[in-house]
């Protein structure tokens, strides 16, 4: 065994998919249930709803969190899939009964109890790498969950087959 650690806070937390890059580093996404979950440098630092997705990612060595965040809106909001591309971009996909689950520049803007899918950049929250614009994408969650320039949402029954 290279490394084993729990994940969550004093509720309920389910690890439903993760992905290593190619430095070894793994990422978890799921839900919780838990306003004590750990974040480091996240978009939304508290639980937004009964339930929310999170998005963690350990360092290779899986002593630490490189970035751990909620992803939510005030209802259910469940990350069922994790995916890397070769450029470092996260992929999650999940579900969401939230009315003002996060996002921007939607395929879908019309809620439907929908999937969802969000794309965060290679080390989307680094030491202020982002500074001011991981600011206000904080302070858009924290006072009114609307929109935030990581999250796509798509509505599966419009795709065209």
């Amino acid at each position: 065994m290279t490394y084993s650690t729990y994940l969550g806070g004093v509720e309920i937390e389910f690890g439903l998919d993760n992905a290593i890059d190619g430095s070894g580093s793994a990422y978890v996404t799921g839900y919780t249930e838990s306003e004590d979950f750990p974040t480091v440098d996240p978009i939304s630092g508290s639980l937004n709803g009964d339930i929310d997705a999170f998005i963690t990612k350990f360092s290779p060595a899986g002593n630490s969190l490189t970035y751990s965040t909620y992803l939510g809106g005030r209802r259910r909001d469940l990350g069922h899939g994790i995916a890397i591309d070769v450029s470092g971009g996260v992929y999650v996909t999940g579900e969401t009964q939230s009315r003002d689950f996060p996002m921007l520049n939607p395929f879908d803007d019309t809620y439907n109890k929908d999937a969802f899918i969000t794309k965060l950049t290679e080390n989307p929250f680094p030491d202020g790498a982002y500074g001011n614009q991981i600011q206000i994408l904080k302070e858009v969650i924290e006072d009114e969950p609307v929109s935030i320039p990581v999250s796509y949402v798509l509505n599966p029954s419009r795709l065209r087959r």
